[in-house]
């Protein structure tokens, strides 16, 4: 039975530049009134009905994940209605609404409704002048709004006004931020922990043990989230708890895709709000961080095990701690660390990378000696089979039947034989040439080759005869490695089946 697809869609582009939604446009609202039209009509309140809800994508295209959704259920057979609250919702593309409104759904046997602009392609045969010239309007709406929206946009940039969500510490009126007590003692408090010398490792594990909230947990945007590396550093960093706004750091050159402007474009508005941080303590903080060489760091080295090597307990990329040489300041070793500590089983201890790439190399030369030979003992076998006199026989008895197959075909062009003849002889070698070709099938399928013979031959040439570096191997062919210990590693591998000790 098909059912009815409900489809939902609200984008920051509608109705309001400020991002207030009226009623009728929000997904509750749209859901309420389609909800209402259906249990209304006595052909759809019977129907069983999905939802497909696109929040915060334009209209003005159809790459959006539930229409994506909508549109892969409607070529599959399973849709009989499409329920929109109007056809600007649906899209705002005149072109490509028109088509999908007057083609694809006809075509489909697919009714479509927009409630509140009045249309049912049921009860229309020729599509109303309304509908395609109601399309054309919101086409040009949406251009018309997205001119608005960038030039509001740029004067904001211009003005040095605060946008998107407030930080951990203030609130956000007006597109200004002001201080929020209570959150920013937490603040105050983190920056007081670094200033003191703490690591973001053992801030970390403090801001978690006292259960300080996040920003995320404190304004209720999720809740039991933890401190992590990224959200310290996000809060060590930040200019703004210094009073300085930073704008115009990117630029959008399509829906939901940036890219990072030249800092000779930012525009930097210092005195914009007041501080909760001194400039003293904050530019005390950044000199201590970027003096210690703990961090993600070290990125050149070892670049075939970046983002590889995960704590076994929490999953995350660990943490590269780099040594340096006292007298030169040459890299001397390179540990391993979990940067999380989300949890008590976290990686705590420091591990050498150079013990880890041993291991691997290790590994790697016995997962090689083991493919090679079970490569060459399951080319043998199959050689044996495929070399087999019953193998042989049979293949010279198909390839006889199919000759003689087309000498029939022959004789009964040139009258030899009678239509029937012709075609009760033929069936028989038919029946022949399957029976053949079953026993030949029966005796092959005892041993087949794998299906990525080819390419385990080639990895394991290029590693025996030094064609490709091992570090490439590694790069290409190692999935992750999982840190219990300093003794205890787990490597996975995206090596073909050949490989694989069993």
């Amino acid at each position: 039975m098909k059912y009815t697809a409900i489809y939902l869609r609200l984008s920051s582009d509608d109705d309001d530049i400020g991002g207030i939604k009226t009623e009728s446009t929000s997904i509750e609202g749209q859901r309420n009134i389609i909800r209402s039209f259906i249990n209304n009509n006595s052909e759809l309140s019977h129907t069983e009905t999905k939802e497909y809800v696109d929040d915060g994508y334009s209209g003005c295209g159809f790459n959006r994940p539930a229409i994506t959704e909508l549109l892969e259920d409607l070529r599959k057979g399973v849709i009989g209605c499409i329920i929109v609250k109007d056809l600007s919702r649906f899209g705002r593309n005149f072109v490509e609404t028109g088509e999908y409104i007057e083609q694809i759904f006809p075509l489909l046997n697919v009714r479509f409704i927009a409630v509140t602009d009045n249309y049912d392609s049921y009860k229309s045969q020729v599509m109303e002048m309304s509908v395609p010239l109601k399309n054309l309007m919101n086409e040009m709406y949406s251009a018309d709004i997205s001119k608005k929206i960038k030039s509001t946009l740029k004067i904001h940039k211009e003005k040095g006004y605060f946008s998107g969500k407030p930080p951990l510490g203030y609130i956000l009126k007006d597109h200004k931020l002001y201080i929020d007590e209570k959150s920013a003692e937490y603040v105050r408090y983190i920056f007081s922990l670094a200033e003191n010398g703490m690591t973001i490792t053992e801030i970390i594990k403090k801001l978690n043990k006292e259960k300080i909230p996040t920003t995320s947990e404190y304004f209720g945007y999720s809740k039991n989230t933890l401190w992590v590396r990224d959200t310290v550093k996000r809060v060590l960093q930040n200019t703004v708890y210094i009073g300085t706004v930073t704008r115009n750091k990117n630029t959008n050159i399509r829906p939901r895709t940036e890219v990072s402007n030249d800092k000779s474009e930012w525009l930097v508005f210092e005195n914009s709000h007041q501080p909760i941080i001194s400039k003293e303590t904050f530019e005390k903080v950044q000199k201590m961080f970027t003096n210690k060489k703990n961090g993600n760091r070290g990125g050149n080295y070892y670049p075939e095990l970046k983002g590889k090597i995960k704590c076994s307990a929490c999953g995350r990329t660990v943490s590269r701690m780099n040594k340096y040489r006292v007298k030169d300041s040459s890299l001397k070793r390179i540990y391993c660390v979990c940067g999380t500590q989300l949890f008590e089983d976290c990686l705590n201890e420091k591990v050498d990378i150079i013990d880890i790439k041993e291991v691997i190399v290790k590994q790697l030369q016995t997962l090689m000696q083991f493919a090679d030979i079970n490569l060459s003992a399951v080319k043998s076998e199959y050689k044996e089979i495929s070399s087999d006199k019953t193998v042989k026989e049979l293949e010279k008895q198909i390839e006889t039947a199919n000759n003689c197959k087309l000498l029939l075909y022959t004789d009964y062009k040139s009258g030899i034989l009678s239509i029937e003849k012709y075609l009760q002889k033929r069936e028989e070698i038919i029946k022949l040439i399957n029976s053949l070709q079953a026993k030949l099938d029966s005796l092959m399928s005892a041993v087949q080759l794998p299906p990525d013979i080819e390419t385990a031959e080639n990895i394991i040439n290029s590693y025996k005869d030094k064609s490709v570096a091992i570090e490439d191997i590694i790069q290409k062919y190692l999935k992750e490695v999982k840190i219990f210990s300093k003794d205890r590693f787990e490597i996975v591998w995206n090596l073909p089946d050949i490989f694989n000790q069993k």
